[in-house]
């Protein structure tokens, strides 16, 4: 997994795997991010057999929340999770310190042999970030089983 950026990062986290079983190192895959002017930005792709997307998404907002973060910076979590998105938002933790999280995700499928839409994001932080972000299926784009996603800033209403 990696994350490519035009801007440099200000600083890089990896956040530890939920299980140090070395049975499942292979899946147990570590949540990595970075930290940009108007984001952190973090990546995951989920086990597709034992899906603890909502365990990730937890420990991102934990992470975020401590010392306020979330108050000052905007955080987003992309990926291949591997779970639809009303399957993920009935499970999504409870945001704390005042700052909000929600799912953004599109409304064609990302994943061409299921026609599921899997590949999304979740965000958070202070309430003005609720629906800032639009995501969009790129069909067509690509060489893989999964279709991009691109999550821009939504268009402002007035």
């Amino acid at each position: 997994m990696a994350i490519i950026t035009r801007e440099r990062a200000s600083k890089v986290y990896i956040i530890p795997a939920h299980s140090r079983d070395p049975y499942r190192i292979d899946v147990n895959r570590p949540t990595i991010g970075v930290k940009l002017s108007g984001y952190t930005v973090f990546t995951a792709h989920s086990d597709p057999n034992k899906n603890e997307i909502v365990d990730t998404i937890g420990k991102v907002a934990r992470f975020m929340a401590s010392e306020n973060q979330c108050q000052q910076t905007k955080w987003i979590l992309m990926g291949d999770f591997n779970e639809e998105p009303a399957v993920v938002n009935r499970r999504l933790p409870q945001a704390s310190n005042g700052c909000v999280i929600s799912i953004v995700s599109p409304a064609a499928a990302t994943r061409q042999a299921s026609g599921k839409i899997i590949d999304y994001g979740v965000y958070g932080g202070p309430p003005s970030t609720a629906g800032s972000l639009q995501a969009t299926t790129r069909t067509g784009e690509g060489n893989s089983d999964h279709w991009p996603v691109q999550i821009m800033p939504a268009p402002m209403n007035g």
